[in-house]
């Protein structure tokens, strides 16, 4: 737990600045996408060193990629045994101060180590990423914020290429030849132009568009009738309004659910792509909403932070509970009847004296009455 704290304090993922000189930007090479990425994490740990020294060893944990990329600690590790074997083979080429064409390793050692990779960076690529004087040396700088979620080399390559050039809003034209080198193409690869376009230029220009702070678009440089570059146009999006729901009520202070309202909201909330983020890698939906409603019942601060999400969802805030719900069990049921039958019975009402004096002169006549009517029977 500690130790994920500390990387979340270190690698926020806004603070991870990839800043290099034009020329290693530019260079050809040819490496995937995940050493790619692995080369980001390197640029970034290197330069987060308080000196710059040709024998700084950086070190790359599988859970430093995982996160950053959002893939599982599984494919993570992975990544790392297979770059152990494959990165220090790699090379590329750029063109030097003098003009001169230099082949270089992008390493000079590597280390599979605990689950992560130690890398000596080789020295040319130390020099490209360190000392850089903007005004006297151009370079490249772009967040890994803004790239963490493309899906293909090309992409993340030609992100690099023409991010250079967004002050500038157009790019010279990149000649084709070399630009298929740049984004790590074989000659053999994808020679025809309508695969080139289809399979990687395509796919590129609309994935950087769709995911990236950029937008590019491009136009071909003919030749007579052969494609022989491109020009690309790149622009910076609007910035989004900030779409974190807001709360309405005035009450600052602490709240609570009811058992049927935490169960409810924390379903809901598992399935908001915006608390993705939140949700532990490895953890399939059914157990984040677990995880959400022991939030939703737990710390004021685990409460402070889901609250917008809830608004977001529906939830009123002026239904929420002042105090922790306490148990509640079922009502015991008394079985009045026998009381609801005597209050349904009215009594009798004593009669006035005077009816009952009546009644009773009554009585005496209908007696006398008999006996006068038995004599005569008799009688006769």
């Amino acid at each position: 737990m500690i130790r994920k704290i500390v990387y979340l304090l270190v690698f926020i993922m806004s603070e991870l600045e990839v800043v290099k000189k034009n020329r290693l930007n530019e260079c050809m090479q040819n490496l995937t996408l995940s050493e790619l990425r692995l080369m980001q994490l390197a640029i970034v740990d290197f330069r987060n060193k308080s000196e710059f020294d040709e024998k700084a060893i950086v070190e790359i944990h599988a859970n430093t990629y995982a996160e950053t990329f959002n893939v599982s600690r599984q494919t993570a590790h992975e990544i790392i045994l297979q770059a152990e074997k494959t990165l220090f083979q790699r090379q590329f080429t750029y063109i030097n101060d003098e003009g001169k064409t230099v082949k270089s390793r992008w390493i000079g050692h590597v280390e599979y180590s605990d689950n992560s990779i130690k890398i000596g960076l080789s020295v040319p690529v130390i020099d490209a990423i360190s000392r850089i004087d903007g005004k006297e040396t151009p370079f490249t700088r772009y967040h890994i914020e803004q790239t963490h979620t493309l899906t293909s080399r090309y992409s993340l390559r030609l992100y690099e290429l023409v991010i250079q050039y967004l002050k500038i809003g157009k790019t010279p034209v990149f000649e084709l030849k070399k630009f298929r080198f740049q984004l790590g193409l074989l000659p053999t690869e994808y020679e025809k132009m309508s695969n080139f376009k289809k399979k990687v230029l395509d796919l590129a220009v609309n994935e950087i568009s769709e995911k990236t702070n950029i937008t590019v678009s491009y136009e071909q440089k003919k030749q007579g009738k052969v494609i022989v570059g491109f020009i690309f146009t790149v622009n910076e999006k609007r910035k989004e309004k900030d779409v974190t729901p807001k709360t309405t009520d005035n009450n600052n202070g602490d709240y609570w659910l009811n058992d049927k309202q935490v169960n409810y909201f924390a379903s809901l909330l598992s399935k908001d792509p915006a608390l993705g983020n939140h949700c532990p890698i490895g953890m399939d939906e059914a157990q984040f909403a677990i995880r959400l409603a022991s939030e939703l019942k737990g710390t004021a601060e685990q409460r402070a932070f889901l609250k917008p999400y809830l608004v977001k969802h529906g939830f009123d805030m002026k239904s929420a509970l002042s105090q922790p719900p306490t148990s509640t069990q079922e009502p015991v049921v008394v079985d009045d009847r026998a009381s609801k039958i005597y209050k349904t019975v009215e009594p009798v009402p004593t009669a006035p004296v005077d009816i009952v004096e009546k009644q009773k002169q009554a009585d005496k006549f209908l007696s006398n009455l008999e006996n006068v009517l038995k004599n005569k029977s008799l009688k006769a």
